[in-house]
């Protein structure tokens, strides 16, 4: 057929749409066409033409069914390729971009780590790292929606192992930051609170003490 025989000479996709395209419009006349015409050699009166190309009626039609199958099965095999290799192409991207954001969530929570083994921690740098951590976690849930929507499901499942597991650590991670800055506000609040009611000797004023005025003395008047 055409179409098999443009698949044969290595044709670009269009062509072979083109093909599949005109192939579906034949066989639906065919069908049309062949059922009328099956129905008018039922008529014994019409026997003799009961034979179409040296075969049966019923086997012909099946031969050309047979053949419309062929073809649009060699199509529907290369649109599949196709469609694969467009996913592909767009899923690479994102996957990229889903790894990356991984790296960073991976670097971030040591940062994290690390952080609290300091002295004195930085309770600004780790709300700073507490909002990176959920910002890069949202791009990456929208990334596996982007993923979703262009790959199969097998190929998701793949990297939603890997997902889940980051998710969970960001989330004991920011845990752990929303607890600290918590113990510390309570504890900032409680110095507040001690240095209200108990104030220093410094700011406290001074008592007022009165000085004793020293007797008037009288002069006595000359006689």
């Amino acid at each position: 057929m055409c179409l098999i025989g443009a698949y044969n000479r290595d044709c670009e996709y269009d062509i072979l749409k083109d093909s599949m395209f005109e192939l579906e419009k034949v066989f639906d006349d065919f069908c049309v066409i062949n059922e009328e015409y099956e129905l008018i050699v039922s008529d014994e009166k019409y026997a003799e033409h009961r034979v179409v190309n040296g075969e049966d009626i019923m086997t012909y039609r099946d031969n050309v069914k047979r053949c419309y199958e062929e073809a649009r099965s060699v199509f529907v095999s290369v649109k599949t390729t196709i469609e694969q290799k467009a996913r592909q192409q767009s899923a690479g991207p994102v996957k990229v971009a889903l790894k990356n954001d991984i790296c960073r969530i991976h670097e971030l929570i040591t940062v994290v780590d690390e952080s609290f083994k300091l002295e004195n921690v930085n309770m600004a740098a780790l709300q700073l790292d507490k909002n990176d951590l959920q910002s890069i976690l949202n791009i990456i849930c929208d990334n596996m929606a982007k993923l979703g929507s262009i790959e199969t499901q097998e190929q998701v499942n793949l990297i939603q192992e890997e997902v889940d597991a980051i998710i969970r650590a960001v989330y004991n991670c920011i845990r752990k930051i929303n607890l600290f800055l918590h113990e510390q506000q309570a504890f900032v609040k409680s110095l507040h609170i001690e240095n209200a009611t108990f104030p220093s000797e410094t700011n406290t004023p001074p008592l007022r003490t009165s000085t004793p005025y020293s007797p008037r003395r009288s002069t006595p008047t000359s006689p």
